[in-house]
């Protein structure tokens, strides 16, 4: 009898672990981001990008200017989506002061096929910049 529970629940095991590496998601895109951007904390400047796994189990994101001049290395959280894109993309939000100065912050990442995608915390300098912001918008760029 112990022999058999000990067997189910090893089988259950089993298949939650291929079920979980099954829904992990890969990535592997460019896209030209026209703005200034922050990943959390981290400053980048516009321009190509490469955006990739560093480890897809983690979740951990490689973002890296075709140059390979910047980098920024960050582990989102886990979005879900009723629908599945079309296309990638790449969601950032954008708060604009009174004196008309934008910032930018790199808020999801979305892969074409796929209703799971990757959401950024929001690290210190968005969320001073959302107290300041007068205006907040959602900016959107197709992945290429």
């Amino acid at each position: 009898m112990n022999t058999r529970i000990i067997q189910t629940v090893f089988a259950l095991a089993v298949v939650v672990l291929l079920a979980s590496a099954s829904q992990a998601q890969g990535i592997r895109a460019t896209a030209k981001i026209p703005f200034d951007f922050k990943v959390m904390n981290m400053a980048l400047p516009a321009g190509d990008y490469d955006l990739s796994n560093l480890n897809v189990t983690t979740g951990a994101l490689y973002i890296r200017s075709k140059d390979g001049q910047k980098i920024a290395v960050a582990n989102p959280l886990r979005a879900e989506s009723l629908t599945t894109p079309e296309h990638g993309y790449l969601v950032f939000n954008r708060y604009r002061g009174n004196g008309g100065e934008e910032v930018y912050f790199l808020s999801q990442i979305w892969m074409q096929g796929q209703n799971l995608g990757h959401e950024f915390i929001k690290g210190r300098d968005e969320k001073a910049a959302a107290l300041r912001a007068a205006q907040r918008d959602m900016i959107t760029i197709v992945l290429n």
